[in-house]
């Protein structure tokens, strides 16, 4: 298979992750979000408060709340849109569009009632708040997570994230919980139903399951520092530049026990690359010694591949 028919391949799959992921999105919003009464966050957050203050300023005899949330997390997103599209890149930008109306879609098809026909209702006692809690934290975290890992996002809030991420090199997740607490403080506000502080309290139960599985499963922002100990540091040095465009740091050693002359490289890169670079390691020299280490930051030149 050449590379342009692999290339479609993927991003078709991608595409069908995104929307997928999307879905998943959606369903958690109708299924636990809204009938519970959850402080959503980020930008639905926003969206969701809205349409919370619209029904309890108007009345309508059928609640619009998930309406008005699929129409304004759309518009909400159009300025976040604009910055991925002037310094993320062009795929990341197009499967955040299309995660971003799949979501909206997803949340004027799938009925209110979802909730009471899964059985998952907290009213009819079949799940707790902290059961929903729960769920909803992995559901949206695991979905968020297939969207990072293929390239895409959720808007708004993710999409800040991702930019700050590959800029500033912070955790995405972390970023998630700093964006989305005014969020959370602004809807305990707006529930005229009573119980927001425990609905505050559930909602960060979700939120910081979702952050957490977040950063278990995306580890593209994640650095490392790989050493290579090897005779041969200039075949390897070469691979390195080429293939992953990193640089190597190529240091003269001897060995304390032979007192042979080595080569000990040293090479920063994201997670994901490390064990491409280690396979192409062992495959010019099956005698290399081989070590990675965590790195919190890179300063220097180094290069955020989500941006080229």
């Amino acid at each position: 298979m050449d590379n342009k028919k692999k290339y479609i391949i993927t991003y078709i799959i991608h595409i069908i992750v995104t929307i997928i992921s999307a879905g998943i999105i959606a369903l958690g919003i109708k299924i636990f979000v809204s009938p519970n009464r959850f402080l959503s966050t980020g930008v639905t957050g926003v969206a969701i408060i809205i349409g919370r203050l619209y029904d309890n300023i108007f009345s309508p005899a059928t609640s619009l709340e998930t309406t008005i949330t699929s129409i304004l997390y759309f518009v909400f997103n159009v300025p976040v849109i604009i910055l991925s599209i002037k310094k993320l890149s062009k795929k990341f930008t197009i499967l955040s569009i299309l995660s971003i109306l799949s979501t909206s879609l997803f949340l004027v098809v799938i009925p209110d009632n979802i909730n009471e026909l899964l059985g998952l209702s907290v009213e009819n006692g079949n799940i707790t708040f902290l059961d929903a809690a729960l769920f909803v934290g992995l559901m949206n975290g695991a979905a968020n997570a297939l969207l990072f890992i293929v390239g895409s996002s959720a808007g708004g809030t993710d999409i800040l994230s991702m930019y700050y991420s590959v800029t500033k090199q912070v955790s995405i997740g972390r970023l998630a919980v700093m964006f989305n607490g005014v969020i959370i403080v602004a809807g305990m506000f707006v529930d005229k139903q009573g119980g927001a502080i425990p609905k505050a309290f559930y909602t960060l139960v979700y939120l910081v399951i979702s952050s957490l599985v977040i950063d278990l499963f995306y580890v593209r922002n994640k650095r490392n520092i790989v050493y290579v100990t090897t005779s041969k540091g200039k075949e390897i040095s070469d691979v390195i530049n080429r293939k992953y465009i990193r640089g190597v740091t190529k240091i003269s050693a001897v060995g304390a026990f032979t007192g042979e002359p080595r080569d000990l490289l040293y090479c920063a890169c994201n997670t994901f690359e490390v064990n491409g670079i280690i396979r192409e390691v062992k495959n010019i020299d099956e005698h290399a010694f081989i070590s990675v280490v965590p790195a919190n930051k890179v300063i220097g030149n180094f290069i955020n591949k989500d941006l080229r």
